[in-house]
């Protein structure tokens, strides 16, 4: 379950309010065999004016950042790093060029970034944070809106690949992807509510 926390003084109403700081977390969709417990990847998303601030935390026990993207929408332009913590250092673009395919159909990238080589150094490690600033087209209240429901009619989806939990990697989004498994469940659950009627 994503856990939304609006830390403004006065609440989430006011969300559009300069200052304004939401956390979302970034959920595993593809896990390796990773243990979820050890994973704690999560972006406060700041309202600054004009500008979003997105600053990406890793409070993990273990892994690195290594790829951020975002997905295209109708809220953001004009993306650039703003900022970085400890050893990190990122690049623009991504690589590979698109989350894969298990985050289901990506409308295109919005803005993507990695980690410099050797990225387990470069990456947003344990403690670390990045920032990255976008121009706002539009209220904040709705940029947020759009982040918390994804699959909405404006919705979009920010992505991170996370690598070194051992020698596995995962990738994390602000949505909850069912794995195939799980749908099929869902889907025999609902023929058998069917069956009952």
């Amino acid at each position: 379950m994503k856990k939304l926390m609006c830390l403004s003084i006065v609440g989430c109403a006011a969300a559009a309010n300069a200052g304004t700081v939401n956390r979302i977390d970034l959920l595993m969709f593809e896990d390796n065999g990773v243990d979820p417990a050890i994973v704690d990847l999560w972006v406060d998303v700041v309202d600054a004016g004009s500008n979003v601030d997105f600053i990406f935390h890793n409070d993990s026990t273990d892994g690195s950042v290594a790829n951020i993207y975002f997905e295209n929408n109708l809220f953001l332009s004009n993306g650039s790093i703003n900022g970085v913590t400890g050893t990190v250092a990122f690049a623009e673009g991504g690589s590979p060029g698109t989350p894969p395919g298990t985050i289901g159909a990506w409308g295109g990238n919005m803005f993507s970034a990695s980690a410099d080589n050797p990225a387990p150094t470069n990456g947003i490690n344990p403690g670390e944070t990045l920032t990255i600033r976008f121009d706002l087209a539009g209220s904040f209240g709705d940029l947020f809106n759009a982040l918390e429901d994804p699959s909405g009619d404006n919705g979009f989806r920010i992505a991170q690949h996370a690598i070194s939990f051992g020698s596995q990697s995962i990738w994390t989004t602000n949505v909850t992807v069912p794995a195939p498994g799980a749908l099929a469940v869902l889907g025999l659950g609902g023929l058998a509510i069917r069956r009952r009627r």
